[in-house]
């Protein structure tokens, strides 16, 4: 719509929104980024391998605990706390990576805990958030190494033994070589917290990616003002509290998505540009497509943009088969109100639009105005922004509610509801969120066909308390 592209265009050019390659969450089913929001953890039962890295001059090893041995692979370093006793010593020292032919130091970073495992902990910058946050930290900072792709299987980083496994394959094999070497202290059963795509209940991958982002720092401190002078009200004020603390440790939104619907990106690439550098941009567009296509008689799996076109690919092609575009920081981002039909650069007319979509939340955050005919200053946004009362559910008080406040202050400059209130959520009989995948929904109508509506009223309003969740069975 022309709220969402005007709103994108304007957090771009006041630098709000950028393009960075960093860690996300991934599903490699859904082939998407994940907020930390969209990530549903779960209690599971797994393992804790504890296992051997030898010293590089063979006079002892340290032992490692992971539950993840197929990311040893990506490994850059071990880390261990600076005042830890037992380790001190070692830090600086060289470590032999089992399973490769690499080598790795021992470094100091006040992350580890000296309390889990061993107290020396693997770093896999590649693959793990807080191991990416010790590698930029130290100096030179800790090579990131890929060995996972964004389908979930093993990299040629990984080695040839392993390369193309799927991770839990390549788990399987990677236990199966350490004891054949071994180099396995011990084994023990470890329940921890995993994460799943809220979608498709996948366990997600931290995958190193560009993606788009919006600087929300400045957004959100006027958000919380709002909330703390009085201007917005939260009911039950049991949420308030909850709105301060993810308020005031806020990320920088992951706003941009790898799926078929959505807003699209309003960016464009030229191919035929140069960097800063003087590359050549479509050298630093990577292309992946989903099949092999047939292009000039032969088929075609992957290739750099420039190489695609000499070797017969259509530009049609090139989106409509891709799987994956990657494309290198350096390259120039052409962002406009209106769809680019020629580079302002150079004049080509063979430009490529960004392939990702926007969040649904991005759009969402807007609805208090946009759908007040803003950014025309419509007789309907004089007279019902800002509006009295949102009513809602607890579970999108930070996916909506936190970001109709923020983008509300920034773009009317005032809030776009004075009172909140959180209402209950309607569970199943086992406390779970009544989903439709489940299977465990109880449909209204057929409740109030079989029982009537006043006594299905009833059984809900008995059952309701201010903001407390109802379990809910016929």
């Amino acid at each position: 719509s022309k709220a969402v592209r005007e709103v994108f265009v304007r957090l771009f050019e006041e630098g709000l929104i950028y393009r960075a390659h960093r860690l996300i969450n991934w599903c490699p089913r859904c082939h998407t980024a994940l907020s930390d929001l969209e990530v549903e953890h779960e209690e599971l039962e797994g393992r804790l391998t504890y296992i051997r890295y030898p010293f590089a001059d063979g006079s002892g090893y340290i032992v490692v605990a992971t539950t993840r041995p197929e990311t040893m692979l990506g490994d850059t370093a071990v880390a261990v706390h600076p005042d830890d006793p037992r380790y001190k010593k070692y830090i600086g020292r060289m470590l032999k990576l089992p399973l490769t032919k690499r080598e790795i130091p021992v470094v100091a970073d006040d992350l580890v805990d000296p309390e889990f495992g061993t107290g020396a902990v693997k770093v896999t910058p590649a693959h793990d958030f807080n191991d990416e946050e010790i590698a930029k930290r130290q100096s030179p900072p800790l090579q990131f190494i890929k060995v996972i792709d964004d389908d979930g299987k093993m990299t040629e980083a990984a080695g040839k033994a392993y390369a193309g496994l799927d991770r839990y394959e390549c788990r399987k094999k990677v236990l199966e070589d350490l004891r054949e070497l071994d180099l396995i202290e011990k084994e023990q059963k470890h329940r921890h917290s995993v994460g799943h795509c809220y979608r498709c209940k996948t366990i997600i991958e931290p995958y190193s990616t560009s993606q788009w982002y919006v600087n929300v720092k400045g957004l959100a401190e006027e958000a919380l003002k709002a909330v703390k002078k009085g201007d917005i009200r939260i009911v039950p004020e049991g949420w308030v509290n909850s709105y301060y603390a993810w308020m005031e440790n806020i990320k920088d939104w992951c706003i941009s998505r790898q799926i078929w619907w959505g807003h699209q990106i309003p960016v464009w690439y030229c191919p035929y540009c140069k960097t800063e550098e003087g590359q050549h941009q479509g050298d630093l567009i990577f292309i992946r497509f989903y099949k092999p296509i047939e292009a000039g008689g032969e088929r075609i799996q992957s290739g750099t943009y420039t190489e695609l076109r000499l070797r017969g690919v259509s530009p049609e092609d090139i989106l409509k088969y891709a799987n994956t575009i990657e494309i290198d920081q350096s390259v120039r981002a052409l962002c406009s109100r209106k769809d680019l039909k020629e580079c302002p650069h150079c004049g080509s007319t063979e430009l490529l639009r960004d392939p990702d979509v926007l969040d649904t939340w991005f759009s969402s955050a807007l609805w208090p105005f946009s759908t007040l005919g803003w950014p025309e200053r419509t007789e309907d946004l004089e007279t019902f922004y800002p509006t009295s009362v949102l009513i809602t559910g607890f579970d999108i008080l930070f996916f909506w509610v936190a970001r109709m406040i923020m983008m509300g202050l920034k773009f009317m400059e005032d809030v776009p509801f004075r009172d909140v209130y959180i209402h209950a959520l309607v569970r199943d009989s086992k406390g779970q969120k009544m989903s439709k995948s489940k299977g465990n929904v109880i449909d209204p109508l057929i409740m109030i066909d079989k029982y009537g509506a006043d006594a299905f009223r009833f059984s809900l309003a008995a059952f309701a308390a201010q903001g407390r969740d109802i379990k809910f069975s016929e």
